[in-house]
């Protein structure tokens, strides 16, 4: 028990502590293998609930702790039968055992003199109270500084325990006075002297133990931007750059890029993907250098963490301010539900990249840049999550299967998706039912990329007038592939 106020509790006086405890979601504990708990119903001395006093143990043992046993008192019992014809000198050896089970060997001398009557007595029980003398040990802890690694310094502390000795020596001093019945009456005086010494000892292995110190020159920034600025969106965009603010260049295999958000779904899978990666200005790609994965766990009040790691062959970052690295992102569910990106930690309506301090960067799982949602432990995830891995896949050729439009039906404004596996040029016709071209647009190769593209067709002609509700076509055609979607426009 702590307090910031000087509290005193006076001998003889007791303070009430009531506690409590319980789990996030309530559920039950087995209080039978719980080392401190006793079926009490009202306040009972108990020994396996601790207490301490400067850090000192001074009440109670803890677990795997040896519980104290009482130690038997000592004990010298005797009987003796003498007949007296001339002074004699007797001598009565009794023994015992200690609480250590050391054995004692107590020795009485009796000194007596009487008349040749014979007469019988008996010797007292007498108790031995040991005293304790205990030696102890030091505690040794060396400390040794090393180099962790290039431009980290680790500061390693290790704690070693010596072997303790305890030597417990008690010794006992009485005197024993005997009734004597005789015919005559003798005056018989005996002094009982019971010395015994045992010795306890207990062996620790030492166990070092080491403290290291993290520090890194690395200054890294991240700038974002949404190409989904919707906020209610079944795929979010997150776009990233990465620059070294450092003097010294990066290995990219230890970089970990991570963006928190919530998942507002239920049973469904996400995938996810890296629709671009390349090094600027030289532009030289790295696509299947990048991994992405989904995390799920308690993250703060987020439940997800998408995260890039890359591979040796991703190069580095160079410490150059006009260098970076661009990753094109987004994720989905498996059935295509809408995210609510309103309350995505890592989420801004950004249309330019810009520095965001709500996206983790880590270097060697150190955070290097941002900040972690709830103050979640820099050095990773909760212990409990789970994850589930995607692996980058090459960007795909336009087919039926990745080339829709999204929402569908719409009401206002709709998005038509499709996949590039290079850039080239595309045309994109939108048709009545009757077949007549209502709008159209062409893209020229310098405005399609590898991966997923998007066209936003308003619901209006060619001469910017709003069409009416109906189902349109959809033809979206490369000089080797034409696919056809077909949409609903309900206003």
């Amino acid at each position: 028990m702590t307090s910031e106020a000087s509290v005193y509790l006076n001998s003889g006086d007791y303070a009430y502590i009531n506690t409590r405890f319980n789990k996030p979601d309530w559920t039950n504990y087995s209080q039978s293998n719980d080392w401190s708990y006793a079926a009490y119903t009202s306040y009972t001395t108990w020994k396996k609930i601790t207490a301490y006093y400067d850090g000192i143990l001074i009440w109670g043992f803890e677990p795997g702790m040896a519980e104290e046993t009482s130690t038997p008192a000592a004990t010298s019992t005797a009987t003796l039968e003498v007949t007296y014809t001339q002074t004699p000198t007797i001598t009565c050896t009794p023994s015992g055992t200690s609480a250590d089970s050391a054995t004692m060997t107590p020795v009485a001398t009796a000194t007596e003199t009487a008349s040749s009557t014979p007469v019988s007595e008996d010797i007292t029980t007498s108790t031995a109270t040991p005293t304790y003398t205990e030696t102890t040990t030091p505690t040794e802890t060396p400390t040794a500084t090393g180099i962790a690694a290039p431009e980290d310094t680790a500061t390693l502390t290790a704690t070693q325990t010596a072997t303790v000795t305890n030597t417990i020596t008690a010794t006992f001093t009485g005197t024993i006075t005997s009734s004597i019945t005789a015919s005559a009456t003798p005056s018989v005086t005996r002094t009982l002297t019971v010395t015994y010494t045992y010795s306890s000892t207990s062996s620790l292995t030492p166990t070092p133990t080491f403290t290291l110190t993290y520090s890194s020159s690395a200054s890294m920034t991240l700038k974002y931007k949404t190409a989904a600025d919707s906020i209610s969106t079944n795929s979010p965009h997150p776009w990233f750059r990465l620059y070294n603010n450092g003097t010294s260049d990066i290995s990219m295999s230890r970089v970990e890029i991570r963006y928190w958000y919530k998942f507002e779904g239920s049973s469904q899978t996400e995938q996810a993907y890296v629709d671009s990666s390349y090094h600027m200005p030289s532009g030289t790609h790295i696509d299947s250098y990048v991994h992405i994965t989904i995390t799920s766990g308690t993250f703060g009040t987020q439940d997800r963490c998408l995260k890039l790691t890359f591979d040796a062959g991703a190069g580095t970052l160079n410490a150059d301010s006009s260098a970076y690295v661009e990753m094109q992102n987004r994720f989905n569910k498996s059935d295509w539900s809408n995210y609510d990106q309103s309350n995505d930690y890592s989420f801004a309506n950004y249309s330019d990249y810009t520095a965001s301090d709500y996206i983790g960067v880590y270097i060697d799982g150190n955070l290097v840049w941002g900040t972690a949602p709830g103050n979640v432990s820099l050095s990773g995830y909760i212990s409990s999550s789970k994850s589930q891995t995607i692996s980058k896949t090459k960007a795909e050729a336009l087919n039926e299967k990745n080339c829709f439009n999204y929402p569908n039906p719409f009401s206002g404004t709709t998005a038509i998706r499709f996949s590039m596996d290079k850039p080239g040029d595309v045309k994109i016709n939108i048709t009545d039912i009757n077949g007549k071209l209502v709008w159209h647009k062409s893209l020229k190769a310098t405005d399609v990329r590898a991966g997923i593209n998007e066209v936003v067709w308003k619901g209006t002609n060619d001469r910017g007038m709003l069409v009416s509700n109906g189902i349109y076509g959809c033809d979206v055609s490369t000089g080797k592939k034409s696919v056809r979607k077909t949409m609903a426009l309900i206003k």
